[in-house]
Formats: structure tokens, sequence, C-alpha cells
């Protein structure tokens, strides 16, 4: 009966160790807690490392909306002041011209030529005619240069707006990416707490 008695002891014994923690040993219940505290606050940082690139990226995007946003109004202004200096161009030569001719006709009556000759009428239309080339080319330059700006302003518009959209398809990558590390994570964690519920594990000092 006496090796009856130290097995009944030793059972006693075993389950009190199992259900002491102070005992150096933890239930299946402590580890299935432990591990899933563990798996939910992986999970929980992944969303949130995911969520926190996206907010990075969405910055990077208005960023740089707002950079093809101001060469926009960049080269409207230019554009607008390119055709403004181009009319005061065309003002300013239309009053040399016409001091020109002025002073052509008065030095024409002070030699004795008359208006009406042949010469006076010449030398005016010449005057006229290289004002209208001029003018011309005042108004070619400015629509070029006024060209040039619109398309600088059209190529870096379309480049800023497509960083943007790549940040933000990057950014919802990255949300797409931390959901499923965090859906994996957790099934993972759920795979470890059912098989804890089924082999408690000794954890000794």
């Amino acid at each position: 009966m006496h090796w009856h008695h130290n097995i009944r002891n030793s059972i006693l014994e075993g389950n009190r160790r199992w259900c002491d923690p102070t005992g150096g040993y933890a239930t299946a219940g402590v580890v299935m807690a432990l591990t899933a505290v563990a798996g939910g606050y992986a999970a929980y940082g992944n969303v949130q490392a995911g969520r926190s690139q996206q907010r990075q990226n969405e910055y990077e995007a208005q960023l740089a909306e707002q950079q093809a946003a101001l060469y926009r109004r960049t080269a409207e202004q230019n554009k607008t002041l390119e055709q403004a200096n181009a009319a005061e161009a065309s003002k300013t030569l239309a009053q040399k011209t016409a001091e020109l001719k002025g002073t052509q006709a008065a030095t024409a009556a002070a030699s004795g030529i008359g208006g009406g000759s042949v010469t006076t009428a010449d030398i005016a239309a010449d005057t006229i005619t290289k004002e209208k080339l001029d003018q011309a080319a005042i108004a070619y330059n400015a629509n070029i240069n006024s060209w040039n700006i619109e398309e600088e302003a059209k190529g870096n518009e379309w480049m800023l707006k497509n960083r943007a959209t790549q940040y933000r398809r990057a950014g919802k990558n990255a949300v797409n990416s931390a959901n499923i590390a965090a859906t994996s994570t957790l099934l993972n964690t759920a795979t470890s707490v059912a098989g804890a519920s089924y082999n408690p594990t000794k954890i000794k000092d």
C-alpha cells in the first residue's frame, strides 16, 4: 500500500505544479493567452505600419500636386507677362514709327520735296512696311515664348500628377500588404493557440 500512497502523492504534486504559476510551469491557457496577445499585437503593428506608409505617401502626393499647381500658376503669369511686354513693345514701336514719319515729312519739306512726290511716298511706304514687319516679329516672338512656357508647364504638370498617382497607388499597396500580413499573422496565431490547447507546454525557469 505504501507504493500506492507514493503514486497518489506524485500525481497531486504534478497537478499542483501545473496550476501553480510560482512552480516554474505554465498552463496551456497561459501559453494560449500569451500567444494570442503577441499575435494580436503583431497584426496591429502590421496594420499601423501600412496606414503610416499610406499617410506619408498621401503627403508626398499632395506635395506633388501643389507643385504642379504652382507650375500652372507661374506659367499663366509668365504668358500674361510675355503678351503684356509684347503689347508694350508694339505700342512703343508705333509711337517711334509715327515720330519717324513726322521727322521724314519735315525733312522732306525743308529740302523742298513736296508731300505728294514719289520719293516722299516711297519713304513713307517703306517706313510703314518696316513697322509692320517689326510688329509681326514682336507678336511672333511673344507667341513662341508663350508656347514654350505652356509646353514646359504641361510637361511638369504631367510629371508631377503622375508622381502623385504613383504615390497614392504605392500607399494603397502598402495598406493591402499590411492587411495581408496582419491576416496571416492572426491565422498563424490561431493555429498556434489551437495547437497549444492540445499540447500544453511546460515553461521552465
